[in-house]
């Protein structure tokens, strides 16, 4: 039941599926916990994709998020 992720090209992120996978030992031991997770983060996903044509999160900056959380709020 544990959500997972692959880029557009249909690779696997190992990086943030080990996130997912490792958030039992976490304390977050519900099904909807970790789909609510995994939803959060492809939101986030997305709007780098909208704002910088990318979807690499692992070069995210703090203006990303602030930016982000700007738009959200809008």
């Amino acid at each position: 039941d544990m959500p997972f992720f692959l880029h557009e090209d249909g690779t696997y992120d190992p990086l943030l599926n080990a996130w997912l996978r490792d958030l039992p030992s976490r304390g977050a031991n519900a099904p909807s916990t970790w789909e609510s997770y995994a939803r959060d983060v492809q939101v986030f996903l997305r709007f780098l994709k909208w704002r910088r044509q990318s979807d690499d999160w692992t070069s995210t900056t703090q203006r990303d998020l602030a930016d982000f959380k700007q738009v959200r709020r809008d």
